[in-house]
C-alpha cells in the first residue's frame, strides 16, 4: 500500500467528502465470517452511533470470536457513514488499509476480526418527516437534532433502561426529564442521583434517607455521571438492573422494581469498558436505549434559536437580543455548550437592563490593572460589541452581509 492510502485514511475526519445524494440509506452485508449473509441496514436520518460486536449492547452483533465485543461504531454524517474503531484488539482494515477512523460512501470493504463486511449504498428516498422543532423541553430545529425526535418518543414509551451520553453541557438532565414526563412514570417522582460525590451508590441508604433507588419508586431515577460510581456500586446496580428484567413490567407495580432508570454520561463508556474501568454487564443492561446529544457547536441554527428562548425566560417574557447579540453568541457558541451559552445571554440580558450601558475605552481596561488574559476578552468582547453594531447599522440589520 502507498504512504499516500494511508494518508487518505488517516486525515479522513479533517477533510470529509463532498456530501452525497440526499438520506440513501446503507446496507451492511456480511461476505465472509461466521454469519455470512447476514445484513443490516443504516438509515442515515437515524441517530448514531451504531456499534458492531459481540456484545449484546451493540445494535449489529456478530458470532466471530476474532470480533472485539464492541469493535467498530458506525455513524451517519455529511451523508457518508463514519468508521471509528474502538480500540479494538485485531483492528479494522478499510479496503487493505489499517484505519482507526474512516469516511465510508459505499462500495468499500471492511475486514474486523474473521469477518468481512460489504457497505454499500442505496437508492434515494423520497420525502421526509415532518418538522419539529422540540421533544418536551428540548429545542433544536438543526439536522442532528431533528433527527432524535423519533427516537426519544420510542425510549419515553418504554420502562426499560436508557442511557444518555454527550459531552457535559450538551442537555442530558433536560432530555432525562422530559423523557420522564413523556412516559408511563411520569405520575411518580423523578429522583436525581449524583455519582461524582464520594462514595455514592443509588441503592445505599444514608443519613436515614432511603436509597435513591428506594426514593425514585413509582418515577424515574436519573443517575447522573454515571462513569464515576465505583466498581461494587456498579456491581450491585448490574445485579438489580438484571433482577428487574426477570419481574414482567405488570408484576412491578407495589415492588422495589417499579422504577425507570435512566443513565448520563459525559465520558466514552465504550472506551472505559475497554480499559477495565467500567462494567461491561452494566453497560450492555443501559444501552438497549441509548441517545447521544451531539455539542452546540455541531447543531447548525440552533444557536439563534436557543438564545431567543433563554432570553425572553430571563426577560420575563418580554425581551428579544438584537441582530448583534445574536451574532455574538453565534461566535462563541463555537466553542462553548448550551449551559454557557444560557449563561452568556443572562449577563447579556443583566448588562441591558443595566442605566445606559457604559462603552470602556482601552485605556479604562487598562486602569482596572486586570490579568492580561481577561483584559484581553474584556477589550475584545467591546470591540466585537462595537464593530457588529456598526456592520448591522451598515446593512440596515442584514447580518447576512
Amino acid at each position: 500500500m502507498s504512504d499516500s492510502q494511508e494518508t487518505d485514511l488517516a486525515t479522513a475526519e479533517q477533510k470529509p467528502p463532498a456530501i452525497a445524494a440526499p438520506a440513501a440509506p446503507f446496507t451492511i452485508e456480511v461476505v465472509e465470517g461466521p454469519d455470512r449473509g447476514k445484513t443490516f441496514s443504516i438509515d442515515p436520518d437515524a441517530p448514531g452511533p451504531h456499534l458492531i460486536g459481540q456484545s449484546a449492547a451493540c445494535a449489529f452483533r456478530l458470532a466471530d470470536r476474532e470480533v472485539s465485543r464492541r469493535h467498530v461504531s458506525l455513524d451517519a454524517r455529511e451523508g457518508r457513514l463514519y468508521l471509528t474503531d474502538l480500540s479494538s484488539t485485531n483492528g479494522t482494515v478499510v479496503n487493505g488499509v489499517s484505519v482507526e477512523r474512516a469516511w465510508l460512501s459505499g462500495g468499500e470493504t471492511v475486514r474486523i476480526g474473521g469477518t468481512s463486511l460489504r457497505v454499500e449504498r442505496g437508492a434515494a428516498r423520497l420525502g421526509k418527516s415532518p418538522g419539529r422543532d422540540r421533544f418536551g423541553r428540548l429545542l433544536g430545529v438543526s439536522p442532528v437534532m431533528t433527527r432524535l425526535y423519533g427516537l426519544c418518543e420510542r425510549v419515553a414509551a418504554t420502562s426499560t433502561p436508557a442511557l444518555l451520553e454527550g459531552e457535559t453541557g450538551t442537555g442530558k438532565e433536560l432530555l432525562a426529564e422530559s423523557l420522564h414526563e413523556a412516559g408511563p412514570f411520569k405520575q411518580g417522582p423523578f429522583v436525581v442521583f449524583d455519582c461524582t460525590a464520594e462514595s455514592a451508590d443509588p441503592l445505599a441508604a444514608s443519613d436515614g434517607e432511603p436509597a435513591p433507588i428506594e426514593a425514585a419508586r413509582g418515577g424515574t431515577l436519573f443517575i447522573r455521571e454515571i462513569a464515576e460510581l465505583g466498581s461494587a456500586a456498579q456491581s450491585r446496580l448490574s445485579a438489580w438492573l438484571e433482577a428487574q428484567t426477570n419481574v414482567p413490567p405488570a408484576a412491578r407495580v407495589g415492588t422495589p422494581y417499579e422504577v425507570r432508570v435512566i443513565a448520563s454520561s459525559s465520558r466514552d463508556l465504550d472506551r472505559e469498558v475497554h480499559l477495565g474501568r467500567f462494567a461491561a454487564a452494566l453497560l450492555e443492561r443501559l444501552a438497549e436505549n441509548r441517545i447521544e446529544l451531539p455539542p452546540l457547536r455541531a447543531r447548525r441554527g440552533d444557536v439563534a434559536l436557543l438564545a431567543r428562548r433563554f432570553w425572553t425566560e430571563l426577560e420575563g417574557g418580554t425581551g428579544s437580543p438584537s441582530e448583534a447579540d445574536i451574532a455574538i453568541l453565534e461566535d462563541a457558541a463555537s466553542s462553548g455548550n448550551v449551559r454557557e451559552l444560557r449563561a452568556e445571554v443572562a449577563r447579556r440580558v443583566a448588562r441591558k437592563t443595566e442605566p445606559e450601558a457604559k462603552r470602556e475605552s482601552i485605556e479604562e481596561v487598562l486602569a482596572l490593572d486586570l490579568p492580561f488574559s481577561q483584559a484581553r476578552q474584556r477589550a475584545l468582547r467591546e470591540f466585537q460589541r462595537r464593530y457588529i453594531e456598526r456592520v448591522l447599522a451598515r446593512h440596515n440589520g442584514n447580518v447576512s452581509r
